[in-house]
């Protein structure tokens, strides 16, 4: 009897732990393999990466869907702070997420939330002070490093249709800010 309880006892001080271990280490798992796969890949961080049309076999987004263009980056913020900059369409839906390097998402906008049809996000560390421009909107990151992912719905397949959203999907670029 003894033996069963202290073995009920393990199993959950075990499962307890595992769980535990697992919510705090899949994310940071998740970061690296995409910080590898940027490095095979040839990929800079803190420069964006335009995928080309998703199909079945595509892998660089999870669970890509394929009537979206999908552009990603790692960002390092130890170097300075980033201005991100592009087009948005104004025939469909467009959304842009920054994550930390735990994978929390901490800000998420459409082209619903925008004002003008192209943008200007100054990523800041935490806590810096930073007056924005004209146009400009401030996201203060709470992590050093994380991703930014862009979504760009593509209204058909058309060829046609495809370069011009590709075009636009070009047009998010990222410049470093050594000083504010």
């Amino acid at each position: 009897m003894k033996k069963g309880i202290i073995y009920i006892i393990t199993g959950l001080i075990a499962g307890v732990l595992g769980y535990f271990v697992t919510l705090y280490f899949i994310p940071y798992l998740v970061m690296s393999k995409l910080e590898q796969r940027m490095e095979t890949s040839n990929q800079k961080v803190n420069e964006f990466f335009h995928s080309p049309l998703i199909d079945a076999t595509s892998r660089s987004v999870v669970r890509p869907n394929p009537d979206f263009l999908y552009s990603i980056t790692a960002y390092d913020l130890s170097a300075g702070s980033l201005k991100i900059k592009g087009q948005i369409p104004d025939s469909t839906y467009w959304s842009i997420a920054f994550y930390q390097d735990d994978t929390v998402n901490y800000y998420v906008k459409n082209d619903q939330a925008f004002e003008h049809k192209s943008i200007t996000l100054i990523l800041v560390p935490k806590g810096t002070n930073y007056s924005p421009k004209e146009g400009e909107e401030v996201i203060q990151a709470p992590t050093e490093k994380g991703m930014i992912l862009t979504r760009l719905l593509l209204p058909n397949r058309e060829e046609k249709t495809i370069k011009v959203f590709q075009d636009l999907q070009k047009t998010f670029q990222i410049e470093l800010l050594k000083s504010l």
